[in-house]
């Protein structure tokens, strides 16, 4: 399995969450950096990356450009 994929038995959010913390891994960033770059929250980094948010195109466009 290559490192951005995910197991499809997951929800849509868990995959974006898993792929972004993978790539977010991959550049050796923390979660607050992430968050810094994106502006947004650490908080709110944390809940995506957990699947447990369901982000707007914006912040996802947001969290991209930022890694």
């Amino acid at each position: 399995m290559s490192e951005l994929a995910v197991p499809q038995y997951l929800t849509l959010e868990e995959q974006l969450g898993q792929r972004i913390q993978s790539a977010r891994n991959t550049f050796k960033i923390s979660q607050r950096e992430l968050a810094e770059r994106a502006g947004l929250t650490q908080a709110v980094v944390s809940k995506i990356e957990a699947g447990t948010a369901n982000p707007t195109l914006s912040t996802v466009q947001k969290i991209a450009d930022a890694l």
